[in-house]
């Protein structure tokens, strides 16, 4: 209960002390492990030039391969993200600050409409982002309504973006099976067709995205 009521920006006074140091370090030995997964591993892209003829986009992704993402991303220079503020989710977001990105709190039940209106400002000025959508928890392979309407009002495309790798550690424990990359693999990202969500296809952009994401 504890863990679920704590979030990085509330975590009390008397634990300050102990949590920041703390999370600096296992930070670090995350962007360590990043910068590994991005020297070691062979790292396919296919559908590149979509990401160059759209600069400003969003980019949609299941999110048991989230973290395949963020760490083969070379750095983040020019995106926005959401994160999860729940208080553990402090050393991806120390590691997504570190690589260039700009963070914001926000999900489902945490002032996520309030993160996302912040999202579509950031996307109305150049800036992309990264949505799981089907996540912070679910269900999985289910399409939430969040980054379509972030497309919809910022009038910036959804690029759809599958995943796959070679080897994976598996995290059977979560809901989704989350996987990360292991390190010597090989990783292919497949950006796909954009989708530009208007108020006559919202609900056929949902399937469609679905499709697209497999």
């Amino acid at each position: 209960m504890y863990k679920k009521k704590v979030r990085i920006d509330t975590v009390p006074i008397w634990l300050k002390t102990f949590y920041y140091p703390i999370s600096f370090l296992i930070a670090g030995a995350f962007y360590l492990f990043w910068k590994l997964i991005i020297k070691s591993c062979k790292i396919e892209i296919k559908g590149a030039n979509i990401l160059k003829k759209y600069p400003s986009h969003i980019i949609a992704v299941w999110h048991r391969m989230g973290t395949y993402y963020w760490m083969t991303r070379l750095n983040g220079k020019g995106y926005i993200e959401l994160a999860h503020p729940i208080w553990y989710m402090i050393f991806p977001v120390l590691v997504m600050r570190w690589s260039g990105a700009k963070v914001i709190l926000g999900s489902t039940g945490h002032n996520g409409r309030v993160g996302a209106n912040k999202i579509v400002q950031k996307l109305n000025k150049g800036f992309s982002t990264v949505i799981t959508v089907d996540g912070p928890r679910g269900p999985i392979f289910e399409v939430k309504k969040g980054a379509l309407h972030m497309s919809l009002q910022s009038q910036k495309p959804i690029i759809p973006l599958v995943i796959t790798g070679s080897n994976s550690y598996i995290f059977s424990s979560s809901w989704d099976k989350k996987r990360i990359p292991m390190p010597f693999s090989t990783i292919t990202l497949n950006y796909k067709k954009p989708i530009y969500v208007t108020d006559d296809n919202f609900s056929e952009s949902i399937i469609t995205l679905k499709k697209e994401l497999g």
